[in-house]
C-alpha cells in the first residue's frame, strides 16, 4: 500500500483537485470528509469528461502539465467525483483485493481503516508486484 496518495476534501477548489489528480502517475485523488473518510475519486478522465468535452478552457493543457486551468470554474471536487467508491480494509488479503479490482475493472483501490478512514492507496502494479513477490500490500 502507499501511504502517499493524492486525496482532497470534498469542498476542494477545481484547481487543488487539478493539482492532485495530476500529481502522480496514479491520475486520480481520492475525495475524502472532514472525518477522513472515503467518499469518491476524481479521474483525470472525470474531469475532462464532465468540465470541459471540447477541451476548450484550457483543462487538457492544464492536465498535460502545459497550462494553467482558467480560474472561471468554481465547481469543487464533490461536483466531479464518482462516489459511492470500492474500498477495502488494510487487514483485506493482497488476493482479495487483487480479485475486486480486476472484477470492478478499477485502477486504484483505495485501503481503509475499519471506520472508513483513508489509510492509502494499490494500484494494479503494486497489487501484481505483491502478488509477484508474496509481499504485503
Amino acid at each position: 500500500m502507499r501511504r502517499d496518495v493524492p486525496a482532497v476534501m470534498v469542498d476542494a477548489p477545481l484547481g487543488e483537485v487539478l493539482d492532485a489528480v495530476t500529481s502522480t502517475r496514479l491520475n486520480r485523488a481520492i475525495v475524502i470528509d472532514a472525518e477522513q473518510r472515503v467518499v469518491g475519486i476524481v479521474t483525470d478522465q472525470d474531469l475532462l469528461a464532465r468540465l470541459d468535452p471540447a477541451a476548450q478552457s484550457g483543462l487538457m493543457a492544464a492536465l498535460m502539465g502545459r497550462g494553467r486551468m482558467s480560474s472561471d470554474l468554481k465547481a469543487v471536487a464533490s461536483d466531479v467525483m464518482r462516489g459511492p467508491v470500492m474500498t477495502v480494509e488494510a487487514s483485506t488479503p493482497v488476493a482479495t483485493a487483487a480479485q475486486r479490482m480486476l472484477t470492478a475493472r478499477h485502477k486504484v483501490l483505495p485501503i481503509t481503516e475499519a471506520d472508513g478512514r483513508l489509510l492509502g492507496a494499490v494500484d494494479r502494479a503494486d497489487l501484481l508486484r505483491a502478488l509477484r513477490t508474496g509481499a504485503a500490500v
